[in-house]
């Protein structure tokens, strides 16, 4: 909300300004690191389940079937495991937006909360 001092216009290029403040302090690349991290702990669990799931079917007589058994689990646990990071590192980084847009919105005397 606009402070009791501040002009709706000049509050709108507050806003602009403090959304592009925001977005620089949480790091251009943040979204993609996310990203990335998320898709090797797929790849990860995918190849973890590969190799247990051969070693498992060659101790019962069939490699090949226990490879793709553990290739499918694998990518099963691996995808939610990485699904959870990626949910909990978007909230940090949401956080972290919306800490430094606050800071940044109420140090131009702006306030904050809903409608008067």
């Amino acid at each position: 909300m606009p402070g009791s001092r501040v002009s709706f216009p000049k509050f709108q290029q507050d806003d602009n300004y403090c959304r592009s403040y925001a977005a620089q302090r949480i790091g251009p690349g943040a979204g993609q690191s996310a990203t990335r991290s998320a898709a090797t702990t797929a790849v990860g669990g995918t190849l973890l389940g590969t190799a247990a799931g051969a070693l498992l079917g060659a101790a019962g007589g069939n490699a090949g079937m226990g490879a793709a058994i553990g290739a499918g689990s694998g990518l099963l646990l691996g995808g939610g495991a990485a699904a959870l990071g990626a949910h909990g590192a978007g909230n940090d980084m949401q956080t972290a937006y919306n800490t430094a847009y606050a800071q940044c919105m109420v140090g131009y005397g702006n306030k904050l909360g809903g409608a008067p």
